[in-house]
């Protein structure tokens, strides 16, 4: 049952992101450009970098995995 529950869970995420990419034109995942979600590394930089990357394909989605993000 739960290899089941988990199997359905990351089919459903690949759903999304291929939904995100369709719809959105990218997924633009901030730990692509360095970003660490470990609450201590301030991310500003690398943040602001997927957003321009974003911005500059066309738009699309920029995520973060689950994590702490320190910006600012």
């Amino acid at each position: 049952m739960k290899t089941t529950v988990a199997r359905m869970l990351v089919w459903g995420a690949v759903g999304v992101t291929l939904l995100c990419r369709h719809a959105f034109g990218g997924v633009y995942d901030v730990t692509q450009y360095g970003a660490v979600g470990d609450g201590t590394k301030v991310n500003t930089q690398c943040i602001r970098a997927a957003i321009d990357a974003c911005a500059d394909g066309g738009g699309g989605v920029v995520s973060f995995p689950t994590g702490k993000y320190l910006t600012g």
